[in-house]
């Protein structure tokens, strides 16, 4: 009797492929997310001062 698991064409082992790939999406969107909020923030007027003071 063949593995079902390992076969291709919609059987049991491609739904889980299918949702690994809809986290793995998921994941990625979440963190690109985060990493644009945290870019976009604005520098503190404390930190700006004392990289002025460095340069």
């Amino acid at each position: 009797m063949p593995d079902r698991r390992s076969s291709k064409g919609g059987t049991p082992g491609n739904v889980g492929d299918k949702s690994k790939k809809a986290k793995d999406e998921a994941m990625g969107t979440a963190l690109r997310t985060v990493y644009h909020d945290a870019v976009s923030e604005p520098v503190p007027d404390e930190m700006l001062d004392l990289l002025r003071k460095l340069g």
